[in-house]
């Protein structure tokens, strides 16, 4: 609040802001200056709009949140967008875990349609063969019935 304040002045930094989770040495805990003709005028406020950064840094649950006001909502903490990016990554395996089973589930199916398959041509054959069978024995019952008439 003093000396680092005066530094950051001389340097330039354009806004200067403290917060003290702890409450226990800053009253209110966000305090925030924006530089003016070299010096540091104080901000009114529980909220502070950086100019320079185009956000507005708030205080949620105790913790100090950065607010995009173009997109009206609270960028995520650190914590957040390490839970989010565990949480696709659990749902991208989950999602390839699906994948492998309805690959399973068609390699499945496609190996009973060439059972199928095979079974339809077997019964085919077998189809077949029965009608020639048949043809045979209805040509050797004419040529019976010929001879019985005598006309073999």
């Amino acid at each position: 609040m003093g000396e680092k304040k005066g530094l950051y002045a001389l340097l330039g930094v354009r806004e200067y802001v403290v917060f003290n989770p702890l409450r226990d040495y800053l009253t209110p805990n966000l305090r925030a200056w924006r530089l003016e003709s070299g010096e540091y005028l104080p901000l009114a406020g529980d909220r502070f709009q950086s100019t320079t950064l185009g956000v507005e840094l708030v205080i949620s649950d105790d913790r100090l949140r950065v607010f995009d006001p173009a997109e009206g909502v609270l960028l995520p903490t650190r914590r957040e967008s390490e839970e989010n990016a565990r949480r696709a990554e659990e749902r991208a395996a989950q999602a390839e875990e699906r994948a492998v089973e309805a690959e399973d589930r068609a390699a499945h199916a496609e190996d009973r349609a060439v059972r199928a398959e095979d079974r339809a041509v077997q019964t085919q054959s077998a189809f077949d063969a029965e009608r020639e069978r048949r043809v045979q024995l209805e040509a050797e019952v004419e040529a019976l019935r010929r001879q019985l008439r005598g006309e073999a």
